[in-house]
């Protein structure tokens, strides 16, 4: 269980702080909820406590992993499916996954690609999306605020 003050991530949402833990009647029915503040939105987002591990929430990684991170997201990418739709589905549950290695790879991925081809509408929001999420960890990680977190992310991209 978390406490007010840790922080987590949020696939799709990045990462924040636990700002509070509210009950809530829900049809009859009291649920616990994390109150999360977003670091790089400024949005509240409530979770219930039961289900935050099966949609992914987990705590922030540590400084070495986002370094780590960082390193391999100038490296070449792997493989991706030739069909637009197909790698923009593959890409949004790596995504959805929380796990930042698949995340970073998401990132890595479109942004080669978009160097080699104009990336679709579609596929440019998700490496837009991507890029906002990881920062909002590299932000927290490395506690910086979101312009220096940008930079740190766009002098490690090849592109």
């Amino acid at each position: 269980m978390y406490k007010i003050g840790d922080k987590i991530f949020y696939p799709m949402y990045g990462a924040g702080i636990i700002q509070d833990i509210e009950r809530k009647d829900v049809l009859g029915e009291e649920i616990d909820y994390y109150v999360i503040y977003t670091s790089h939105s400024a949005i509240k987002v409530m979770i219930p406590v039961e289900s935050c591990e099966d949609i992914g929430m987990r705590r922030i990684v540590d400084q070495k992993t986002i370094d780590d991170i960082m390193g391999t997201l100038n490296e070449p990418s792997s493989v991706m499916p030739d069909n637009w739709n197909k790698r923009r589905r593959e890409n949004k549950e790596k995504m959805q996954s929380g796990d930042i290695f698949l995340l970073a790879e998401v990132i890595r991925n479109l942004s080669n690609l978009n160097v080699e081809k104009s990336l679709s509408p579609g596929e440019k929001k998700l490496l837009d999306d991507a890029i906002k999420i990881f920062e909002s960890e590299v932000m927290l990680v490395k506690d910086i605020d979101l312009e220096d977190a940008h930079q740190l992310v766009t002098n490690s991209l090849v592109c």
